[in-house]
């Protein structure tokens, strides 16, 4: 793993200094809210170092009004035991939730889940580091948006000796279409408890794309999604991690599959759910009815041009259900005029005349009140 120089200088340049944290655990002091958030952890034959890491990167937040609720398993080892209860007795707002067995990443989470406090809770992983200011810009924005009811962010990779950072995932604002073609929101994700409440928490056939599963499902119940431009969480780049490849983990295609097939369903909508080379999951939308599409097209005295055009639309869409509304502005030119007249015999193509001075919007409009 390689990081980019400039990479380097921009984090920088973008991450809060010392002062600003100073200054983000006054806010937090005063605000009237002091929202608790609950971030869940549930742990899995973690590394010792790298868990240590990823606690202490909640224990050092800005933002003081947190828990960390860590799902341990009777099967970890005595060595990691030892590190979560260290921490616990040290740290009142960090808890351990005991379970006999573990059964898969969706079970432990619904575990914490079910013993969280706050009124909002966030999922952190257990190999990954959030920023020290990560909880306070996420109760800065719930604060000055008080309707919403999920915040995510940008976030990074990191290297497994924490050394390097790389690969921004800078995201746009929520969705709705491109949520529906690959989890772009990964991490750091942070909903309210009571629509977690409400959807069941996560679901466990399809671990390993819980997090996408988790994500449409909450899509179907709101769209009071905000996206905070900020990287806050630094993702852990393992050997076995799905931010090394997506082909470490295999059964992953096949659960972001059924994810996205079940999010259709439960939707009324009939897609296909095709899988790319890369492994990525793409819908296949089924045109219902097959309404007919009408195309505009202005033109005057461009023979070349309008053919080109014409040509392009019937023989390269396999789409058939298509009229195309040609706007003509007082053409003149015999190829045109020989054109429209052998093009018209077609019953998909119509020559409207528009005889005023040129205007495009104004054809345009001629074209639409026909179509």
């Amino acid at each position: 793993m390689f990081p980019s120089r400039s990479y380097q200088r921009w984090v920088e340049r973008n991450s809060s200094t010392a002062e600003e944290l100073i200054q983000q655990r006054a806010w937090a002091d005063f605000n009237s809210d002091k929202l608790l958030i609950s971030i869940v952890c549930p742990l899995y034959k973690t590394p010792v170092e790298i868990l240590k890491e990823t606690i202490q990167s909640v224990s050092k937040q800005s933002y003081p009004f947190w828990e960390l609720c860590l799902t341990l398993s009777d099967d970890e080892s005595s060595e990691l035991r030892e590190l979560v209860l260290q921490f616990a007795s040290e740290d009142q707002r960090i808890r351990v939730i005991s379970i006999e067995e573990n059964r898969g990443i969706s079970e432990s989470t619904n575990a914490a889940l079910a013993e969280v406090q706050g009124t909002w809770v966030g999922f952190l992983d257990h190999d990954d580091l959030l920023t020290p200011d990560a909880l306070y810009a996420v109760a800065k924005q719930i604060s000055d948006d008080p309707e919403c009811d999920l915040v995510y962010s940008d976030e990074d990779l990191i290297s497994s000796n924490s050394r390097f950072r790389r690969s921004p995932m800078l995201k746009p604002s929520w969705s709705p279409e491109m949520i529906v073609h690959f989890n772009y929101i990964c991490h750091f994700v942070v909903v309210r408890r009571q629509l977690l409440k409400k959807i069941g928490g996560l679901r466990s056939e399809v671990d390993g794309a819980q997090d996408w599963d988790l994500l449409l499902r909450i899509s179907e119940q709101t769209q009071r999604i905000r996206h905070i431009p900020k990287i806050l969480y630094h993702w852990r780049e393992l050997s076995t991690s799905t931010a090394a490849q997506l082909n470490a983990k295999p059964y992953v295609v096949e659960a972001q599959k059924r994810v996205l097939q079940d999010h259709f369903l439960r939707r009324g909508l009939t897609v296909d759910v095709g899988i790319l080379r890369n492994g990525h999951c793409h819908p296949h939308w089924t045109i219902v009815d097959k309404p007919l599409v009408s195309v505009i097209i202005p033109n005057r005295d461009q023979p070349k041009l309008i053919q080109q055009v014409v040509k392009g639309i019937f023989e390269s869409t396999d789409y058939r259900n298509v009229e195309i509304l040609i706007v003509d502005n007082q053409s003149t030119h015999p190829d045109v005029l020989a054109y429209y007249a052998t093009i018209q015999q077609d019953y998909r193509v119509k020559v409207l005349d528009y005889s005023k001075p040129f205007n495009y919007s104004a054809a345009c409009n001629l074209g639409a009140k026909s179509a």
